[in-house]
């Protein structure tokens, strides 16, 4: 059984002869510093050319020497998206028209429409779909990804989906508040983020839909460790209709490609919601949020596929053992008859020492058979 074959597999909800491996996807990447002690450790030449090198990103390697080596059976693909960003005389500016600041690993972005009426929203520069063109090179390695036997998987068209998109836009709570007592002024931004996304997509599909399997939509998290962000209600009401959206658009193009959604934290209210707008795989299901997997895979284990789960933030960092343990506990939780694939839960941060690493994808292995 072939890499593709066994992911294939296990999005059908059917038995494998193990269970798929995972790294490098939009929301489960290796930050760069990680990813040098890793190549470090393996004895491997650090020569790999980065996918994208803007200098705001941190996480920018798909080194196909590691995905060997840890036996992942995806490979990605990548396209310009709105997120890069350019130098605009002395200032820096992304696609979505805001400026942008780094401190550390964190970035500093411009609310562009903090103070937006709807007329200011309807004539503000929203990306055009034809300035971010995918290249003959990535096609072409798409195809020969497959024909190799992984699956191929298109990386999202921009980090940030219809809510976070929008409230960095808008600027975080005022973006809240306006869901809450401005309708207008909030649909009017998530309509047109929404576009965005949406026209981005039909240019990504009609480029690589022969060559994927998978197709990652952009991360939205409506949750937080704590609890759920946003009521169910309002979900419904903003942002599954997009969703639905994307998904019919990828679908019409390309039926046999699976759809991934990305949500962090506390989710399991917003787990029918992704299932009922037709999503087919759900990332990560974030440890530490107090979310029950085992109850999780019982109930909703038989209409989803589920990535991702395990621990980047207390097993991983803390070393070998304590990442053999959280990956056998995440198998066991999750990954009885198929439906199951081992991610991180995040892009593995630099706190994370080589060893683990290996020993997180060595384990699956070991442990992961059916």
């Amino acid at each position: 059984m072939n890499s593709r074959e066994r992911v294939l597999r296990t999005l059908k909800h059917e038995v494998p002869d193990r269970v798929p491996l995972a790294l490098g996807g939009s929301a489960y990447n290796i930050n760069d510093i990680a990813y040098k002690n890793l190549i470090r450790y393996l004895g491997l030449s650090d020569d790999w050319k980065p996918f994208r090198n803007d200098g705001f990103k941190t996480s920018n390697y798909l080194d196909e020497r590691v995905l060997s080596v840890l036996n992942i059976d995806f490979r990605y693909i990548y396209m310009p998206t709105p997120d890069l960003v350019k130098k605009d005389g002395g200032i820096f500016r992304n696609g979505w028209g805001q400026t942008i600041e780094k401190s550390g690993e964190f970035l500093h972005t411009s609310a562009t429409l903090a103070d937006a009426t709807i007329k200011d929203i309807e004539n503000y520069a929203w990306p055009n779909a034809d300035d971010y063109k995918i290249s003959p090179d990535v096609i072409e390695k798409a195809k020969q990804y497959k024909e190799a036997g992984y699956a191929v998987v298109a990386r999202s068209v921009c980090s940030y989906g219809f809510m976070e998109q929008s409230e960095h836009l808008r600027g975080s709570e005022q973006f809240l508040v306006d869901m809450m007592i401005d309708e207008s002024i909030a649909k009017c931004i998530v309509d047109h983020v929404g576009n965005t996304i949406l026209n981005l997509t039909k240019v990504y599909l009609e480029n690589v839909k022969d060559f994927i399997d998978i197709y990652e939509l952009p991360g939205d998290d409506y949750g937080s460790q704590a609890g759920p962000l946003i009521s169910v209600d309002l979900f419904n009401k903003y942002f599954k209709p997009w969703y639905k959206k994307i998904v019919e658009l990828v679908k019409g193009m390309s039926p046999n490609v699976y759809v991934l959604a990305h949500s962090d934290g506390f989710i399991t209210p917003f787990i029918p919601e992704f299932i009922d707008a037709g999503i087919d795989i759900i990332h990560p299901l974030q440890p530490n949020t107090g979310m029950d997997n085992t109850a999780i895979k019982k109930e909703y284990g038989k209409y989803v596929t589920f990535l991702g789960a395990v621990d980047i933030q207390s097993a991983l960092p803390s070393g070998v053992e304590a990442t053999k343990k959280e990956v056998k506990t995440r198998i066991k939780e999750l990954g009885d008859g198929g439906g199951y694939i081992v991610a991180p839960a995040n892009h593995i941060g630099p706190d994370v020492k080589p060893e683990a690493i290996v020993a997180m994808y060595k384990t699956a292995m070991e442990y992961g058979k059916y």
